[in-house]
């Protein structure tokens, strides 16, 4: 369902719990309601297990609560997509034991990043690096060995990594890495 409107309609979750065997669930551009969510999304814990795709873009009536019930959605999240949200506030550290997600979409909100250190070795990783990566100012260990990355590293990757200690992209075969011989990286690395 896209661009639906449900500003008004506070009982949405109640009817989404009815959905059992519900594998992709998209409301964007829907004006979902914020909602207490200690009562009122009894689908999180219930009737969502199979849940794989949940897509919310362009609800600006959200707030970052919405991240505590997601956290505890179906263990087979796959993608969650909360773009456009103008959410603001620090991320929360709630995504930790989502072993299945492999696509976290935050863009076009107001987001702080408290993100001090990313490790996501050995999880089958595929695909490119983004460059805004290197937007994580705070970051000091980042660990993404033993994955399937693809794609050429530059400076940019690494650009306002001044706090980075520790890194570790080993073993992606099809990684590549693309640096200019006077590269005066911010950081220094702990050998």
């Amino acid at each position: 369902m896209i661009s639906l409107n449900f500003s008004k309609v506070v009982s949405w979750p109640q009817t989404i719990s009815k959905l059992s065997s519900l594998i992709e669930l998209q409301l964007s551009k829907c004006d979902l309601p914020e909602v207490d969510l200690r009562s009122s999304m009894p689908f999180i814990n219930s009737s969502s297990t199979s849940l794989q795709v949940l897509e919310l873009y362009e609800n600006l009536l959200l707030n970052t609560s919405i991240f505590y019930r997601i956290s505890n959605l179906s263990s087979n999240l796959v993608h969650i997509g909360l773009g456009g949200n103008q959410l603001q506030g620090p991320i929360p550290d709630v995504f930790t034991n989502m072993v299945s997600l492999t696509s976290l979409q935050l863009f076009y909100n107001n987001l702080e990043a408290s993100l001090q250190t990313l490790f996501i070795s050995n999880h089958q990783l595929k695909g490119s690096l983004p460059q805004s990566g290197g937007q994580l100012s705070s970051l000091e260990v980042l660990e993404l060995s033993w994955n399937s990355l693809n794609g050429v590293i530059t400076e940019a990757h690494f650009l306002n990594l001044s706090r980075l200690q520790s890194s570790d992209i080993s073993h992606n075969p099809s990684l590549y890495f693309n640096f200019s011989s006077d590269w005066n990286p911010l950081f220094q690395l702990d050998i």
